[in-house]
This record gives structure tokens, sequence and C-alpha cells, in this order.
């Protein structure tokens, strides 16, 4: 929850801040819920180069991996 609160603060700052980079802001999730990307990435029925890939900012997230979030986190 702590998290939506800070997410929620910094969208209404209108500034830019790495630090709420999507990837960022994942790994972030990976920390709290205490996952290793192998095992998050078969939760979310997602490969895991295709995490990594998302994690390092080579890749966007697709609005299909953005629902998927959304239940693993339990619509938070």
């Amino acid at each position: 929850m702590r998290m939506k609160i800070k997410i929620n603060k910094y969208i209404h700052t209108n500034n830019f801040d790495e630090t709420y980079s999507f990837a960022n802001q994942l790994r972030n999730y990976l920390k709290i819920i205490d996952r290793n990307q192998k095992i998050f990435a078969a939760e979310i029925d997602v490969h895991v180069t295709r995490l990594s890939r998302i994690l390092n900012n080579k890749e966007n997230p697709s609005v299909e991996l953005m629902y998927r979030l959304e239940k693993h986190s339990d619509n938070v």
C-alpha cells in the first residue's frame, strides 16, 4: 500500500524522476513480495527473458502484462 501511495504522490508532482520509472517500480514490487525474476515470471505467465528486458528498460510492458500485474497485486 505504501508503494501505491508514493506512486500517486509522484504522479501529482508533474516532474520526471527516473526512480519512478516502470522498471524501477517493478523491481521494488519484486522486493516487496520477495520473489526472484524466475518465480515471478512464472506467476504472471511471462517468459523470464521478457521480464528481464522490461526490468532493464529494453522493452515496454504490454497492456496484457499490466492486467496480469494488476491481478497479481490483488488489484492494487
